[in-house]
């Protein structure tokens, strides 16, 4: 997948010429490289607003999907036939922990303030509940085992070393417990009924071209 040729900042601001460079530019690079399967998605910088007029003048053109963030994390099929085929990704998040009364139910957590962990078993009921012609895409930035270090200077921390998920915290959003993400995967691999496989199958499936001019 393409996370843009150069992973400009303000998207809404780019030229003609750099919103093709952007987008279909990138396929060309990753084609050229004998990564066909990386048109299947493009996936915008940050957490902005969605780019409706750039993936509709462009991307849409050479990749099957868009990527959006989505807590349900799901694309229906219905989306491979309505521009601007824009794809639903879940990130799974950091925060404080569940249980009350304990330090780490107060813990803050970078832009979303006193956001709570994403607890696994809440990620693998959705999984669990999905309909036939419904894509689930889960997202993780970066996963961290046992407890943070004592750093001199970064004040990121999380704890992970507990057996219960619900006590796991981190004082990031981008930080996710290894342990939990480890749980997810294993639940989805015992599940039959869930295909695990890449954008552009996802894309030809639910209607998008397999490949693009």
């Amino acid at each position: 997948m393409s996370h843009t040729a150069t992973y400009p900042g303000q998207l809404a601001t780019l030229t003609p010429t750099q919103s093709y460079a952007e987008t279909c530019g990138s396929v060309a690079i990753l084609d050229g490289n004998g990564l066909p399967g990386g048109h299947g998605l493009i996936a915008y910088p940050g957490i902005q607003t969605a780019p409706v007029a750039l993936q509709g003048g462009y991307a849409a053109n050479c990749f099957a999907w868009g990527r959006t963030y989505n807590k349900s994390g799901t694309t229906p099929a219905a989306n491979g036939t309505t521009p601007p085929y824009w794809q639903e990704t879940e990130a799974v998040n950091g925060g404080a922990c569940h249980v009350k009364g304990m330090p780490c139910y107060n813990v803050s957590s970078g832009a979303n303030g006193r956001a709570r962990y994403d607890e696994p078993s809440t990620i693998i009921a959705k999984i669990q509940a999905l309909q036939p012609g419904q894509w689930f895409t889960l997202q993780a930035y970066i996963l961290v085992t046992g407890s943070s270090p004592g750093y001199s200077q970064n004040a990121t921390r999380w704890d992970c070393t507990s057996p219960d998920p619900a006590l796991h915290w981190t004082n990031d959003d981008e930080r996710y417990c290894y342990s939990d993400w480890q749980q997810i995967v294993s639940a989805i691999a015992a599940m039959p009924s869930v295909t695990v496989t890449d954008p552009l199958t996802v894309g030809v499936a639910f209607g998008r071209p397999a490949s693009y001019p």
